[in-house]
């Protein structure tokens, strides 16, 4: 990603993550999991009203992931 796009993603994550929360009254979880899959390169981000954590099965399953903490 264009560094130059990395607060607009910022942005609209964050934006999208509130308003999930008003209308589901949930807490959010965020991820994006890399090319899995994909006939075309992309990315993009997972938000959904969860109150799990889903990092640690991740981690237990594929080690070479990592928390983008930067967006959080």
């Amino acid at each position: 990603m264009p560094p130059a796009h990395v607060g607009e993603l910022a942005a609209l994550k964050e934006f999208t993550q509130k308003t999930i929360r008003r209308v589901y009254q949930s807490p959010t979880i965020c991820f994006e999991h890399g090319q899995s899959g994909q006939s075309v390169a992309h990315a993009h981000l997972h938000i959904a009203p969860a109150t799990v954590d889903l990092f640690p099965r991740i981690e237990e399953d594929q080690p070479r992931f990592k928390k983008i903490s930067s967006l959080y």
